[in-house]
């Protein structure tokens, strides 16, 4: 379906197996496939910090990752010596934020172990025939036949296959599912339970989902057995970031300083970087000139070079909000705001360092006031809120009707908890809903007053934030005036900020 021109073009360089898995997906466009296709070939064969020319030792922001992969691999390698099957752990989901590399360390892993590569995805099955219940088994099928098939490829019969299963939240926890279709689905779902457990055993198949999201997955499929072992890949810090780099300009720039890149690349995904790099070295030779680290800083702030000042200044200054409110509520240690473009926001503030709470009324409202905090500075400091607000709107909303109807923390329904239901369906309820937005309402108007009483504080932060870009808690703590942090409890409990429950590891949030 991809241009017959564009296919020409790409087919005179060198794109493999790895490159195919990471550039085509069927829920992609033929034009996105072969732009991304494109990408991978321009800077031809030598090219460094693509998927086939990667390393598992060359995948920097991923340790937890790549430790399974490369012990995978060994016990692989014991199961081709004789060892049983058992001790081969077969399956795996790794998550993450998009353009972490999920998909690229299943590929980089089959490469490593020279392993054959099949993959699927829930749209691409469906897409192979006309999505009938039948079809889709069949498709799914044929995906574990041929892994299963060139697993036992080897001389011995034992060689190991690796069977990507993308986009693993297209099978959704069948308990949940409420819609007319509700029976396809779960037939689905049984498919690939059945498929994973193998009644004629997949021996010889390790099984490696990805999603953004495990807790939309059906719970089944992270059992032990199946895909148990669940792994998280998140943005990548300052040094991994360097590491990255390095990766991927090869031999240009070794011996220029890379921190300057990687400070204002801060939250940026491996695919971000692979793509500032690649950028970069368009932009030098469009110049007719050799690389330089100021083609690479160019293009990581080209998305605030053409945002109007006052756009930025409003940025600055909701960012400041919930650097305030933060700093109010929980101490200032662990803390970064940035004013920089990512993922379709100006600017945002991160407290993954800060630490885990123990999820009491008290911790949940704190992290409410915090995702409203930029909206309150808007208003207080610009006479108006902006729609820039919504996701810190809709996280908020979100905290409230777990409030009220899962956590029994109602103060008219009190023990009360619909486990099952959404947001969305908790908030259906007349009454719940009243409850929610009353809550909100409430500590907005706390927020609202906190704000105004240190408006000059948010206004130092916003002038520091458009100069800097970035502060870190230490500059936090030196305009707030607070010296230490209070202790956060650790917990193993539901995380307040709705990102992942147990039995993955929580992580704290992070305000846009």
């Amino acid at each position: 379906r991809c241009r017959k021109a564009d296919l020409a073009a790409i087919g005179g360089q060198h794109v493999g197996l790895a490159d195919l898995a990471i550039a085509v997906r069927a829920d992609w466009s033929p034009a996105e496939c072969t732009r991304r296709l494109r990408r991978l070939a321009t800077t031809g064969a030598d090219r460094s910090g693509i998927g086939r020319d990667l390393s598992l030792d060359q995948l920097h922001g991923m340790a937890e990752a790549v430790d399974w992969a490369r012990s995978t691999l060994a016990d692989l390698a014991a199961w081709r010596a004789g060892s049983p099957w058992s001790s081969v752990s077969s399956g795996a989901v790794i998550y993450g934020p998009p353009g972490t590399g999920k998909t690229l360390l299943a590929a980089v892993m089959a490469a490593e172990g020279d392993l054959p590569f099949v993959t699927g995805s829930l749209a691409r099955w469906q897409s192979e025939d006309q999505a009938h219940l039948g079809t889709t088994l069949r498709a799914m099928r044929r995906s574990f036949d041929e892994a299963k098939q060139q697993a036992i490829a080897g001389r011995d019969g034992r060689k190991g296959s690796i069977l990507l299963i993308d986009e693993l939240d297209s099978f959704p926890d069948r308990s949940k599912i409420k819609h007319e279709h509700k029976d396809y689905v779960i037939e689905i779902g049984n498919g690939l339970l059945e498929l994973l457990d193998g009644a004629n055993g997949r021996e010889g198949v390790i099984v490696i989902g990805t999603t953004n999201d495990p807790n939309r997955c059906e719970p089944a499929l992270l059992r032990p057995g199946r895909l148990s072992k669940v792994i998280r890949v998140g943005y990548p810090n300052l040094d991994e970031r360097v590491a990255m780099l390095r990766v991927r300009l090869g031999s240009d720039l070794t011996d220029v300083d890379l921190l300057p890149v990687a400070r204002v690349t801060e939250r940026a995904t491996g695919a971000v970087i692979e793509e500032l790099v690649v950028d970069a070295r368009r932009l030098a030779s469009r110049a007719g000139r050799p690389l330089s680290i100021d083609d690479l800083l160019a293009v990581a702030g080209k998305a605030d070079r053409d945002t109007p000042p006052a756009h930025l200044r409003r940025a600055a200054i909701h960012e400041a909000g919930h650097a305030l409110v933060a700093g109010l509520e929980i101490g200032t240690e662990g803390l970064v705001v940035a004013l920089q473009s990512r993922d379709g926001a100006a600017g945002w503030l991160d407290m993954t360092n800060v630490g885990r709470t123990a999820g009491t009324r008290a911790d949940i409202e704190a992290s409410i006031r915090i995702l409203l905090g930029g909206r309150a500075a808007e208003e207080i400091l610009l006479g108006e809120p902006s729609a820039g607000a919504k996701c810190d709107l809709a996280a908020a909303t979100a905290l409230a009707a777990h409030m009220v109807g899962t956590w029994g923390l109602s103060r008219s329904f009190g023990l009360l908890s619909f486990e099952s239901r959404s947001p969305e369906e908790i908030l259906a309820d007349p009454e719940l809903r009243t409850e929610a937005s009353d809550r909100l309402d409430a500590l907005y108007d706390e927020v609202l007053g906190i704000v105004r009483h240190h408006d000059d504080v948010v206004e130092r932060i916003a002038d520091r934030l458009l100069v800097a870009r970035r502060l870190d808690c230490r500059a936090l703590s030196s305009i707030l005036g607070t010296r230490e942090a209070r202790p956060l409890e650790p917990t193993r409990s539901r995380d307040p900020w709705g990102v992942y429950d147990d039995p993955v590891e929580a992580t704290a949030g992070s305000a846009a």
